[in-house]
C-alpha cells in the first residue's frame, strides 16, 4: 500500500461519513467520535428526508415574508390603489347623485341660468308661481297669484 497523504485520509473519511448520513437521515458524529454529540439534519435534508418519505414539508407552518418593495415599486403600488378608491368614491357618488336626482316635472319649475340677475316681468311671475302651485310647492311670500277680491279676506 502506498503511504497516503493526510489530506486525502481526511478526504476518505469525509466521503465515508456522508455516505453514512444518507443512509440513517441524521448527521454523523463529529469528528471526535463523540457519541453524544449528535447533529441534527439541516432543514434541507429533512425536506428531502419527508419527500422520500411521501409526507409534506412543514412548509404551512411557516409563512413566507413579504418581499420588500423598492421606491419605484411603492409608488406604483400607492397609485394603484388611489385608483382603486378613486373608482370606489366615484361610484358611491353617482349613486348618492341619482338617489337626489330631479324629475322632469321638477326640472321644469328651475329657472334657467341665462335669466339670472335680470329682473322676471309680472307676467314671468305670474306663470312661474302658477307652476309652482300645480307642482304643490309652497310658493314664495311675495307671489301674488290669486287677486283679491272685495267680498272675501284671502288671496
Amino acid at each position: 500500500m502506498p503511504p497516503r497523504s493526510k489530506r486525502q485520509r481526511k478526504q476518505k473519511d469525509r466521503i465515508s461519513l456522508e455516505g453514512k448520513q444518507r443512509a440513517t437521515g441524521q448527521e454523523a458524529l463529529d469528528a471526535d467520535n463523540d457519541p453524544n454529540a449528535l447533529i441534527l439534519p439541516s432543514k434541507a435534508d429533512a425536506a428531502a428526508i419527508a419527500a422520500a418519505d411521501g409526507t409534506a414539508a412543514s412548509d404551512e407552518e411557516a409563512p413566507q415574508p413579504q418581499k420588500k418593495l423598492s421606491k419605484s415599486q411603492q409608488r406604483k403600488l400607492r397609485k394603484v390603489q388611489q385608483e382603486k378608491e378613486r373608482r370606489e368614491k366615484r361610484a358611491e357618488i353617482f349613486d348618492a347623485l341619482l338617489k337626489h336626482q330631479l324629475v322632469g316635472d321638477q326640472l321644469g319649475l328651475l329657472r334657467p341660468a341665462s335669466a339670472r340677475g335680470q329682473k322676471e316681468t309680472k307676467k314671468e311671475g305670474l306663470r312661474r308661481a302658477l307652476q309652482l302651485h300645480r307642482a304643490g310647492v309652497d310658493l314664495p311670500s311675495d307671489a301674488r297669484l290669486f287677486k283679491k277680491t272685495a267680498g272675501s279676506s284671502t288671496w
